[in-house]
Protein backbone atom coordinates (compact mmCIF):
# COMPACT_ATOMS: atom_id res chain seq x y z
CA UNK A 1 0.00 0.00 0.00
CA UNK A 2 1.51 3.68 -0.59
CA UNK A 3 1.63 6.54 1.26
CA UNK A 4 -0.80 8.43 -0.57
CA UNK A 5 -3.02 5.65 -0.31
CA UNK A 6 -2.81 5.26 3.66
CA UNK A 7 -2.84 8.51 3.93
CA UNK A 8 -6.10 9.10 1.72
CA UNK A 9 -7.76 6.34 3.94
CA UNK A 10 -7.07 7.77 7.04
CA UNK A 11 -8.58 11.15 5.83
CA UNK A 12 -11.42 10.11 4.49
CA UNK A 13 -12.11 7.90 7.58
CA UNK A 14 -11.62 11.06 9.64
CA UNK A 15 -13.99 12.89 8.04
CA UNK A 16 -16.41 9.50 8.00
CA UNK A 17 -15.88 9.73 12.00
CA UNK A 18 -16.54 13.67 12.04
CA UNK A 19 -20.07 13.32 10.07
CA UNK A 20 -21.38 10.62 11.74
CA UNK A 21 -20.53 11.60 14.90
CA UNK A 22 -22.60 15.21 14.06
CA UNK A 23 -25.09 13.01 12.56
CA UNK A 24 -25.53 10.80 16.08
CA UNK A 25 -25.29 13.89 18.19
CA UNK A 26 -28.21 16.40 15.97
CA UNK A 27 -30.34 12.76 15.44
CA UNK A 28 -30.38 12.38 19.50
CA UNK A 29 -30.86 15.85 20.29
CA UNK A 30 -33.69 15.84 17.72
CA UNK A 31 -35.64 12.90 19.83
CA UNK A 32 -34.57 14.18 22.66
CA UNK A 33 -36.63 17.62 22.08
CA UNK A 34 -39.49 15.67 20.89
CA UNK A 35 -39.55 13.44 24.12
CA UNK A 36 -39.24 17.02 26.41
CA UNK A 37 -42.13 18.38 24.29
CA UNK A 38 -44.25 15.21 24.64
CA UNK A 39 -43.66 14.75 27.90
CA UNK A 40 -44.23 18.90 28.69
CA UNK A 41 -47.10 19.07 26.20
CA UNK A 42 -45.62 20.94 24.14
CA UNK A 43 -46.75 20.72 20.21
CA UNK A 44 -44.46 23.70 19.49
CA UNK A 45 -41.42 21.91 20.56
CA UNK A 46 -42.01 18.94 18.89
CA UNK A 47 -43.09 20.53 15.47
CA UNK A 48 -40.00 22.86 15.58
CA UNK A 49 -37.50 19.92 16.62
CA UNK A 50 -38.96 17.98 13.59
CA UNK A 51 -39.12 21.02 11.31
CA UNK A 52 -35.71 22.25 12.03
CA UNK A 53 -33.62 19.35 13.19
CA UNK A 54 -35.07 16.92 10.44
CA UNK A 55 -33.10 17.98 7.34
CA UNK A 56 -30.13 18.34 8.49
CA UNK A 57 -30.22 14.94 10.62
CA UNK A 58 -31.06 13.46 7.00
CA UNK A 59 -27.90 15.46 5.08
CA UNK A 60 -25.87 14.20 7.88
CA UNK A 61 -27.13 10.51 7.30
CA UNK A 62 -26.96 10.79 3.67
CA UNK A 63 -23.08 12.33 3.73
CA UNK A 64 -21.36 9.38 6.27
CA UNK A 65 -23.70 6.92 4.05
CA UNK A 66 -21.28 8.36 1.29
CA UNK A 67 -17.77 8.48 2.77
CA UNK A 68 -18.60 5.26 4.17
CA UNK A 69 -19.07 3.65 0.47
CA UNK A 70 -16.08 5.72 -0.72
CA UNK A 71 -14.00 4.19 2.31
CA UNK A 72 -14.45 0.57 1.09
CA UNK A 73 -12.70 1.54 -1.83
CA UNK A 74 -9.99 3.51 -0.25
CA UNK A 75 -9.30 0.92 2.66
CA UNK A 76 -6.86 -2.07 0.78
CA UNK A 77 -6.66 -3.63 4.68
CA UNK A 78 -10.37 -4.51 4.74
CA UNK A 79 -10.10 -5.74 1.42
CA UNK A 80 -7.12 -7.61 1.61
CA UNK A 81 -8.98 -9.45 4.63
CA UNK A 82 -12.31 -10.34 2.46
CA UNK A 83 -9.89 -11.97 0.13
CA UNK A 84 -8.14 -14.32 2.53
CA UNK A 85 -11.49 -15.83 4.13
Amino acid sequence: MTQSTTASSRLIRSLFVIVFSLFLITGFVLVFAQIIGLIMTNPTLVTWASSTLNAPAVVLASVSGIIAFIYTYTDKSAASADEEE
